[in-house]
């Protein structure tokens, strides 16, 4: 047996099925939440009866249910649906006013996007003319700014030429013969200045052969030593070692300096020394450090040792 809440279930179920919210039904058929939530619930006693068909028809054939079992099974349970109270009319009619403002506020909407859009075509039909003006007004100045430079140039040109015919040829002779009197006046002092310098430099260079004299000869000093025994030597010239390393008995080494030559040894007593072609027999025994050669003579410390001189 067909009931009112089993109508309400059926209109539920098969939207719920299609994915369609209240809200979608709400745009497309114009039936007021409220109402669809009523009919869904089968609460159609709250609903005015002589609308409520018209509604039933509407979110039927909305949904795709057979419209005609639908009518035919409302009027089979409308017996037992009361009329509403006169408070349910008045929400009834509540609920039609605010439908109705839905629907200005919808409308308005509407208005305001259409005009925006309106707005926004306006300006877009607007930019190309004012790029388009802008870009002459670029070309305008461009051709402004050749034309003006040419002019100028022309003018100058122009007035070039006239400065330059005023010039009489008399005078222009004139300048020319003044002008090739300075060139010949200054070649020839030109010519008596290099001669100047060459004298100049030919005194200055005899002047200097004169000066410059030969130096003296650098004080040399040759060194040689020769081991009566094995013996460590280490010979300085300055701050240069030339030699540091072992004698072995009978062996001999030579030494050329401008300067003076600084010895270390460790047995002095087994070493022959021979400055300048002068031999020197040992003169100190073991260690012996700062041995100074030079052409003058051997000097340990600050006492010489032999002279030369």
């Amino acid at each position: 047996m067909t009931s009112i809440k089993e109508i309400g279930k059926l209109f539920f179920e098969t939207r719920k099925k299609k994915n369609i919210t209240i809200e979608d039904v709400y745009k497309k058929i114009r039936i007021h939440p409220e109402v669809l939530n009523k009919i869904e619930s089968g609460q159609f006693d709250k609903i005015n009866k002589p609308y409520l068909k018209s509604f039933l028809k509407q979110y039927s054939a909305f949904l795709g249910i057979d419209t005609g079992k639908i009518l035919e099974k409302y009027e089979f349970v409308s017996a037992s649906v009361p009329e509403k109270s006169f408070n349910l009319k008045n929400n009834e009619e509540k609920a039609k006013k605010e439908q109705l403002k839905q629907e200005k506020e919808e409308l308005k909407k509407e208005e305001i996007k259409k005009e925006e859009r309106e707005n926004q075509k306006r300006k877009n039909e607007a930019l190309p003319v004012f790029t388009e003006r802008k870009s002459n007004d670029e070309k305008i100045k461009l051709i402004f700014v050749a034309v003006l430079s040419a002019v100028l140039a022309i003018l100058v040109f122009i007035l070039f030429n006239t400065v330059r015919s005023k010039v009489s040829p008399g005078e222009n002779k004139d300048k020319v013969k003044t002008s090739r009197q300075k060139e010949i006046a200054g070649k020839k002092k030109s010519d008596k200045n290099e001669k100047t310098k060459k004298t100049d430099a030919s005194d200055k260079k005899s002047s200097n052969k004169e000066e410059v004299s030969t130096p003296p000869p650098a004080p040399t000093v040759i060194l040689g030593l020769k081991a009566r025994g094995k013996v460590w030597v280490q010979v300085n010239e300055g701050e240069k070692m030339l030699f540091a390393g072992v004698l072995e008995k009978g062996q001999s080494k030579t030494w050329k300096s401008a300067g003076t030559l600084t010895v270390w040894t460790g047995k002095a007593d087994v070493l022959d020394f021979v400055v300048n072609t002068r031999k020197v027999n040992s003169f100190a025994m073991g260690v012996v450090k700062n041995i100074q050669v030079s052409d003058k003579g051997i000097r340990v410390g600050d006492s010489w040792v032999v002279e030369l001189e």
